[in-house]
């Protein structure tokens, strides 16, 4: 398994942990925050000094957890990224949905955050999910 799957596998055993607790994680406004973020962060290498603090949970137990799982994936994979020459856009969106990472229950990325079959343009997550609760 390669350093970037490895970094992915563990975001995705991370949500999945955190879904344990907070199944609203699995609901849509979560799942589509998620799937922003990471697509604006990781995708498109976007400057990620400030990162998102909401992400549509019930409370601000989960909004944090998942918030720092978010950010430690991007801390830790976008330079791996960046070191192996994956390029931004589709190719790290590919590695993202790599249908081969599933986590220890057997979820895959699509469970967790959705699927899309082509990178989206960046967009950048909207500003609610940047305030302070």
């Amino acid at each position: 398994m390669s350093e970037i799957q490895k970094a992915i596998l563990s975001l995705n055993n991370r949500l999945e942990q955190i879904g344990d607790e907070h199944e609203e994680l699995y609901d849509t406004e979560p799942r589509t925050c998620l799937h922003i973020t990471l697509d604006y962060y990781f995708v498109w290498g976007s400057d990620s000094q400030q990162m998102p603090i909401k992400y549509d949970m019930f409370s601000a137990k989960g909004n944090k957890a998942v918030a720092e799982a978010v950010r430690k994936f991007v801390k830790v994979a976008v330079p791996i990224a960046d070191r192996l020459g994956i390029a931004i856009g589709q190719a790290r969106e590919d590695c993202l949905q790599d249908l081969s990472l599933t986590t220890k229950v057997g979820r895959q990325y699509f469970d967790l955050i959705g699927y899309v079959k082509k990178a989206q343009l960046p967009e950048r997550p909207d500003d609610r999910y940047f305030q302070v609760e």
